[in-house]
């Protein structure tokens, strides 16, 4: 678990699935909680988590991890750019290495890196664009033990929104993302 100054947070297992984290936080602030376990797909979710109190609390969370599958499709939803670019931003490297370390514990798998934007700007440059953060993604890999013969880079640009491109939030934002495909396992 890490918080919003990505300072890891220790814990430990209470025993089937569930954990123990401690915080002193005399503010409410969000965390990061990344769940990784062999032969599944890697799991990052944010929770809000009030101050501390004398007496301890309880947040329940269930987390259902897929298996590593053919077809299997995952957002890296914490990989973020540089606008207008494809320079990966540091935030992004814990994300990764969880991609590294699911890969490394999973020798056969190979993965498609599919880069995807909004619909603002031109086709072409959006095309491009996607093609060089999921190249950025791939040499992150790459740079991190993982053979590049298990690794499909593609762009496609504009072409694959999920929601609507109407406003900023609801739709642009949640249409920017780079995604990983398992193509082999």
């Amino acid at each position: 678990m890490r918080g919003v100054d990505n300072t890891a947070i220790g814990s430990a297992s209470l025993g089937t699935g569930m954990f123990e984290f401690g915080v002193m936080s005399t503010t409410p602030k969000e965390y990061t909680v990344s769940i990784e376990l062999d032969g599944y797909i890697f799991e990052n979710i944010k929770v809000m988590l009030g101050r501390a109190t004398e007496e301890p609390q309880t947040v329940n969370r269930r987390v259902l991890l897929r298996k590593v599958a053919i077809g299997e499709i995952s957002a890296l939803r914490h990989v973020f750019f540089d606008f207008g670019k494809a320079t990966l931003q540091e935030a992004s490297f814990e994300e990764l290495n969880m991609m590294v370390t699911m890969m490394k514990q999973n020798q056969t798998m190979q993965v498609e890196i599919g880069g995807h934007t909004d619909d603002v700007g031109s086709d072409t440059f959006n095309k491009k664009l996607s093609q060089q953060r999921a190249d950025a993604v791939r040499a992150y890999l790459t740079n991190n033990g993982i053979s590049g013969r298990r690794i499909k880079s593609v762009g496609y640009g504009e072409e694959r929104p999920i929601v609507s491109n109407d406003d900023e939030s609801g739709g642009r934002e949640i249409n920017r993302r780079v995604e990983f495909k398992v193509i082999a396992k």
